[in-house]
């Protein structure tokens, strides 16, 4: 999962999640944005814990943990502590189930996580106190060997075209690029190559002839965990349609068997008939 934007009122938080900044601790109620992304965020964990058992779960969230303190409309509370307890109980139903042993948190974008990756710091190191026998960690750049079976995962990567027919264009192109530079650097393209920060799913899978070698990768920008505020309707020019959610990717003898998206998609428009 990616850009879940704790203390976003449009960003993802749980119900039981307390808020340091509301009278005696007192529970908020989340907002109509929160709980469908709560909604979809439940049943994603449900739908994974059915299609797991008791395989292992590795999660990885490509950042923007926080909504940080940059852009003050979408602010849900005026207190950074607020934006961290948030995001690392965004976590802790993925982290109370046994079978998921590691989590690795991609630093995101510096207006959003209080600068140098500070938010997915503390909520990793926080995560690490309250699971001390799961391994959690920030990375700049995860580069995972899961035996044998590799994922390159960053938080910036590609945009997407402004033509709904372009959607995919530039997403082949940077995945061309990555698979070549790597072969020129002696390396074998990673199987799959995780981005996220644009806020809209795409999924590129490209085959390669090298030499006498083929090589085949897939690229995937994960959907956010946040819907519109002010600045997302401004950079997103008025979009009307938003697709949140997870993906879960099945992974058998070092290779993608099944990719699940775990997404719901509605539009946001008021409706009127005068």
């Amino acid at each position: 999962m990616s850009d879940t934007h704790g203390g976003n009122p449009f960003g993802l938080r749980m119900p039981w999640t307390k808020l340091q900044s509301d009278p005696d601790g007192e529970q908020r109620n989340l907002t109509e944005c929160q709980l469908h992304l709560y909604g979809i965020y439940e049943a994603a964990r449900q739908k994974i814990i059915s299609l797991a058992g008791e395989d292992e779960i590795i999660l990885l969230h490509s950042g923007d943990t926080c909504q940080g303190n940059h852009y003050t409309d979408d602010r849900e509370t005026g207190t950074i502590a607020d934006d961290v307890i948030i995001a690392r109980d965004n976590f802790v139903p993925f982290c109370d189930l046994p079978n998921v042993k590691i989590i690795r948190i991609c630093k995101g974008t510096s207006v959003h996580n209080f600068g140098n990756g500070s938010a997915e710091i503390l909520v990793a190191e926080l995560l690490s106190q309250q699971y001390p026998q799961k391994s959690i960690k920030a990375l700049n750049h995860g580069l995972l060997d899961i035996d044998g079976f590799t994922v390159d995962q960053a938080h910036h990567g590609v945009g997407f075209g402004r033509r709904i027919w372009l959607k995919g264009n530039e997403a082949r192109y940077y995945l061309r690029d990555i698979m070549m530079h790597e072969i020129a650097f002696g390396n074998r393209p990673c199987d799959l190559y995780l981005r996220g920060h644009i806020h809209t799913y795409i999924k590129e899978v490209l085959w390669m002839e090298y030499g006498e070698k083929e090589y085949e990768s897939m690229l995937v920008i994960t959907p956010s965990m946040c819907m519109l505020g002010a600045f997302g309707t401004q950079v997103t020019r008025s979009q009307f349609l938003i697709t949140n959610g997870l993906i879960a990717f099945e992974i058998i003898n070092n290779r993608i068997l099944n990719v699940f998206r775990l997404m719901d998609t509605i539009d946001i428009r008021t409706k009127e008939c005068v």
